[in-house]
Protein backbone atom coordinates (compact mmCIF):
# COMPACT_ATOMS: atom_id res chain seq x y z
CA UNK A 1 0.00 0.00 0.00
CA UNK A 2 1.28 3.18 -0.81
CA UNK A 3 1.27 6.29 1.03
CA UNK A 4 -1.13 7.94 -0.88
CA UNK A 5 -3.36 5.58 -1.16
CA UNK A 6 -6.97 6.14 -0.29
CA UNK A 7 -8.78 2.57 -0.85
CA UNK A 8 -7.64 2.16 2.84
CA UNK A 9 -8.91 4.37 5.23
CA UNK A 10 -9.16 4.07 9.16
CA UNK A 11 -11.86 6.62 10.67
CA UNK A 12 -13.16 7.18 14.37
CA UNK A 13 -16.34 8.63 14.17
CA UNK A 14 -16.88 11.61 16.53
CA UNK A 15 -17.46 10.75 19.74
CA UNK A 16 -15.02 7.68 19.51
CA UNK A 17 -13.17 6.64 22.56
CA UNK A 18 -9.80 5.00 22.80
CA UNK A 19 -8.54 4.05 26.17
CA UNK A 20 -6.51 2.14 28.18
CA UNK A 21 -9.17 -0.36 28.43
CA UNK A 22 -11.54 -0.09 25.49
CA UNK A 23 -12.46 1.08 22.21
CA UNK A 24 -16.20 2.95 22.11
CA UNK A 25 -17.53 4.07 18.72
CA UNK A 26 -20.83 5.53 18.69
CA UNK A 27 -21.56 4.28 14.72
CA UNK A 28 -21.03 0.73 13.01
CA UNK A 29 -17.43 -0.30 12.78
CA UNK A 30 -15.67 -2.88 10.52
CA UNK A 31 -13.16 -4.64 11.67
CA UNK A 32 -9.82 -5.78 9.35
CA UNK A 33 -7.00 -5.72 11.65
CA UNK A 34 -6.25 -7.18 15.00
CA UNK A 35 -7.90 -5.35 18.49
CA UNK A 36 -6.89 -6.59 21.93
CA UNK A 37 -9.68 -4.66 23.60
CA UNK A 38 -12.88 -4.55 24.99
CA UNK A 39 -15.41 -2.70 22.15
CA UNK A 40 -18.70 -1.17 22.73
CA UNK A 41 -20.51 -0.71 19.39
CA UNK A 42 -23.46 1.74 19.13
CA UNK A 43 -24.50 0.00 16.09
CA UNK A 44 -23.39 -3.40 13.77
CA UNK A 45 -20.07 -4.77 14.38
CA UNK A 46 -18.62 -6.68 11.36
CA UNK A 47 -15.26 -8.56 12.29
CA UNK A 48 -13.66 -8.98 8.68
CA UNK A 49 -12.09 -12.65 7.58
CA UNK A 50 -8.74 -10.95 8.14
CA UNK A 51 -10.09 -9.45 11.64
CA UNK A 52 -9.03 -10.91 15.16
CA UNK A 53 -10.36 -9.55 18.29
CA UNK A 54 -9.64 -10.52 21.67
CA UNK A 55 -11.80 -8.77 24.38
CA UNK A 56 -15.39 -7.99 25.42
CA UNK A 57 -17.55 -6.62 23.32
CA UNK A 58 -20.98 -4.99 23.22
CA UNK A 59 -23.34 -4.28 20.16
CA UNK A 60 -26.52 -3.68 18.75
CA UNK A 61 -25.39 -6.38 16.08
CA UNK A 62 -22.66 -8.61 14.99
CA UNK A 63 -21.29 -10.45 11.97
CA UNK A 64 -18.09 -12.36 12.63
CA UNK A 65 -15.88 -13.67 9.87
CA UNK A 66 -13.10 -13.74 11.71
CA UNK A 67 -11.58 -14.92 14.98
CA UNK A 68 -13.06 -13.97 18.31
CA UNK A 69 -11.97 -14.78 21.98
CA UNK A 70 -13.86 -13.30 24.89
CA UNK A 71 -17.50 -12.41 26.09
CA UNK A 72 -19.98 -10.97 23.45
CA UNK A 73 -23.52 -9.10 24.44
CA UNK A 74 -25.16 -8.51 21.51
CA UNK A 75 -28.87 -6.62 21.54
CA UNK A 76 -30.12 -8.10 18.46
CA UNK A 77 -28.31 -10.78 15.98
CA UNK A 78 -25.18 -12.30 16.29
CA UNK A 79 -24.22 -14.10 12.57
CA UNK A 80 -21.22 -16.53 12.91
CA UNK A 81 -19.99 -16.77 9.47
CA UNK A 82 -18.33 -20.27 7.77
CA UNK A 83 -15.00 -19.04 8.03
CA UNK A 84 -15.34 -17.43 11.87
CA UNK A 85 -13.71 -18.93 15.16
CA UNK A 86 -14.92 -18.04 18.14
CA UNK A 87 -14.44 -19.27 21.76
CA UNK A 88 -15.95 -17.55 25.02
CA UNK A 89 -19.46 -16.31 26.22
CA UNK A 90 -22.59 -15.03 23.91
CA UNK A 91 -25.61 -13.84 24.33
CA UNK A 92 -28.15 -12.42 21.73
CA UNK A 93 -31.56 -12.37 20.85
CA UNK A 94 -31.10 -14.15 17.97
CA UNK A 95 -28.47 -16.38 16.52
CA UNK A 96 -27.10 -17.75 12.92
CA UNK A 97 -24.07 -20.25 12.66
CA UNK A 98 -23.52 -21.03 9.36
CA UNK A 99 -21.87 -24.44 8.49
CA UNK A 100 -18.24 -24.95 9.05
CA UNK A 101 -17.92 -22.39 11.95
CA UNK A 102 -15.67 -23.10 14.70
CA UNK A 103 -17.22 -22.78 17.86
CA UNK A 104 -16.53 -22.76 21.35
CA UNK A 105 -19.18 -21.43 23.63
CA UNK A 106 -21.79 -21.13 26.24
CA UNK A 107 -24.86 -18.92 25.04
CA UNK A 108 -27.28 -17.41 26.37
CA UNK A 109 -29.95 -17.14 23.44
CA UNK A 110 -33.41 -15.66 24.07
CA UNK A 111 -35.42 -12.26 24.39
CA UNK A 112 -33.56 -11.47 27.64
CA UNK A 113 -30.63 -10.35 25.67
CA UNK A 114 -31.12 -6.80 25.40
CA UNK A 115 -31.47 -7.05 29.60
CA UNK A 116 -28.36 -8.70 29.61
CA UNK A 117 -26.32 -6.32 27.22
CA UNK A 118 -27.41 -3.22 28.88
CA UNK A 119 -26.21 -4.60 32.41
CA UNK A 120 -23.06 -5.86 30.58
CA UNK A 121 -19.63 -3.97 32.05
CA UNK A 122 -17.28 -4.52 29.26
CA UNK A 123 -14.37 -3.18 31.97
CA UNK A 124 -10.85 -5.09 32.22
CA UNK A 125 -12.20 -7.77 35.05
CA UNK A 126 -15.91 -8.22 34.61
CA UNK A 127 -17.98 -10.25 32.45
CA UNK A 128 -19.16 -13.79 32.93
CA UNK A 129 -16.85 -16.50 32.86
CA UNK A 130 -17.94 -19.44 31.42
CA UNK A 131 -17.09 -23.24 30.94
CA UNK A 132 -16.32 -24.06 27.48
CA UNK A 133 -17.62 -26.94 25.31
CA UNK A 134 -17.48 -26.23 21.58
CA UNK A 135 -17.88 -28.11 18.76
CA UNK A 136 -17.57 -27.70 14.94
CA UNK A 137 -20.62 -26.86 13.05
Amino acid sequence: MKNDDLSYVSLLAKGSVINDQYLSVPSHLKISGIVTKNIECGGKLVIDSTGVVEGNVKAKDLVLHGKFEGNIWVQNTLSICRSAEITGYISADKLRVEEGAYCVMDADIDGQAKKRHDRSDIGVNSGKTRGKSGKKI
